[in-house]
């Protein structure tokens, strides 16, 4: 959209600004109140985050890469890898893994979408993995299994991992249903990723999930991340808000 109305315009960069603040002391809940103010008021006028500083939603996808090393250690597996993926998925974004699956801890995750909602990802990615950990440990402390220790991290990171995949599957899937303009953004953004991966990585092929021991600690922590309080979006295209790990 190429005019929008100067008042909203106005309450829209004040609110970026806000929102921008916020996110750099880490002050969660004053992030979220101003990105659902701005989602609301974008809803409203039928209009993207892109319109406002006039920038061309057909812009350049970008490419980012993490390497899994610098925040785990070999013995956690791959759950790192499997918590990207869902992120990037239900961020507009896509996924690959560049690293030897025969050595997981040397992969390097490549994330690759626009660079609002790659900083979505990462943001949400740092925080999550910090407070998995803690929450694992915690439950580590009160178990009383027969699953020995390193087992236990691994399946419960995992099924963590998991359980945020489906929550942020749900979510996805209703704010498709409530937005008409989301799910044309959903398409479009999807046909343009597509393409702009086939080129990039014409050869990529999806990789197979090895087997876990410790069922129930997978359980649990598919519990543990089914219930965490995400909600996507504290300055891109995709949702109402961020309200990280409320637990």
């Amino acid at each position: 959209m190429s005019n929008i109305d100067p008042k909203v315009l106005a309450k829209l960069k004040k609110l970026l600004a806000l929102e921008e603040g916020a996110k750099k002391i880490d002050s969660l809940h004053e992030a979220e109140v101003a990105s659902i103010k701005i989602q609301e008021l974008l809803l409203a006028n039928n209009i993207v985050r892109d319109d406002i500083n006039g920038i061309n939603e057909e812009k350049r996808f970008e490419m980012r890469e993490i390497k899994v090393k610098d925040f785990i250690t070999k013995v956690e597996g791959k759950w790192l890898v499997k918590l990207y993926a869902g992120l990037a998925k239900y961020n507009l974004c896509d996924f690959i893994n560049l690293g030897n699956p025969g050595n997981r801890i040397e992969d390097t995750i490549c994330i690759i979408g626009k660079p609002t909602n790659l900083d979505i990802i990462e943001f949400l990615g740092a925080q999550l993995v910090e407070r998995l950990k803690s929450i694992e440990k915690q439950n580590w402390e009160i178990y009383y299994g027969t699953t020995k220790r390193n087992a236990y991290k691994r399946a419960f990171l995992f099924g963590a991992a998991m359980g945020i995949r489906d929550k942020l599957r749900i979510e996805w899937e209703k704010a498709q249903n409530f937005s008409v303009q989301m799910n044309a953004l959903i398409v479009s953004n999807k046909a343009a990723l597509e393409q702009f991966m086939q080129k990039q990585f014409p050869n990529s092929t999806t990789a197979k999930n090895s087997s876990l021991s410790g069922h129930d600690a997978m359980l649990t922590g598919y519990q543990v991340g089914k219930g965490l309080s995400i909600h996507k979006g504290i300055n891109g295209d995709t949702g109402k808000g961020l309200k990280l790990i409320n637990q």
